[in-house]
Order: structure tokens, then C-alpha cells, then sequence
């Protein structure tokens, strides 16, 4: 523990437990030099006499779009949440708002004799410098801020 800490978690096995995740994954090569990849993912859990368990992530989303020429790349990418409704107060959690962080990145790959030595990358994460927290972070800590890579 640490100075300042509310408290320990302790986790247990449940005698019974029915648990739904699903994803989706796709890509599509819009051009030779544009890909765009997305993922949907959504998980469900329920307990004895349909308690819903805790730390079930709600509806997630990415979507990247990448253009590519040569050594170049560039990224946009956008993931999110919808709003965590379904928790369970006996663990603590809470209803969550939903959020979306757009991120941007360049990137460029230097080839010495043919063999890949140094990548370079720059860009920036959360770009509208989004306060959020997702459904898995402790005591509602948010993320981090606008950063710059």
C-alpha cells in the first residue's frame, strides 16, 4: 500500500459466472498508399441471480486511417467508449460518460544496406485534449492529456 491509499482490492472466485465478448475487426485498402482498419469490441458479464460482474468494458471503438508511401506514414485515429450504464455499485463502479480521443502520427522508416535501422515518429496523443477515464481505471483516475510524441 501506499501513503494516501483508501484500500485494497481483493479479488475472489465466483461459484458461477456467464461472460459475452465479441469483436469485430475489419480493414479496407481504399487506395495503394490509403488503408483504413477499424474494431468494435463489446463485453458482458453476469453473476449468481444476474449480478453483473464488474470491470465489463462497455461498447469500444478505434478506427485508424493510414497513408503510406514509401518509407512515410501517417496516421489518424479516433477511439472511444460509449458510456459504462451497465456497472455494479456493490464493486464500486459508477456511470461513466462517453468519450472519444482523436490521435495523429508521422513516422518515417531509414534503411541502411537494406536493412531497417532507425524509425522515426512524432505525433499527438488524446489532440483535443479529452478529460476522460475509462470503465478499468482505479478510483476514477483520468487519462492522460494532450501529449506530444
Amino acid at each position: 500500500m501506499t501513503i494516501g491509499a483508501s484500500g485494497v482490492k481483493v479479488y475472489e472466485q465466483l461459484k458461477y459466472a456467464a461472460i459475452l465478448n465479441t469483436s469485430l475487426d475489419v480493414g479496407y485498402q481504399i487506395t495503394k498508399k490509403l488503408l483504413w482498419t477499424g474494431q468494435l469490441a463489446y463485453r458482458r458479464g453476469t453473476g449468481e441471480n444476474g449480478l453483473l460482474l464488474p470491470l465489463m468494458q462497455p461498447f469500444t471503438y478505434n478506427s485508424v486511417v493510414t497513408f503510406s508511401q514509401k518509407s512515410f506514414f501517417a496516421n489518424a485515429s479516433i477511439n472511444g467508449s460509449s458510456s459504462h450504464t451497465r456497472y455494479n455499485p456493490e464493486f464500486g463502479e459508477k456511470v461513466l460518460p462517453a468519450y472519444a480521443v482523436f490521435n495523429l502520427s508521422l513516422a518515417n522508416r531509414f534503411k541502411f544496406n537494406d536493412a531497417q535501422v532507425l524509425t522515426l515518429k512524432t505525433g499527438v496523443e488524446n489532440l483535443l485534449d479529452r478529460n476522460y477515464t475509462t470503465f478499468a481505471d482505479w478510483n476514477r483516475i483520468p487519462r492522460i492529456g494532450r501529449n506530444f510524441l
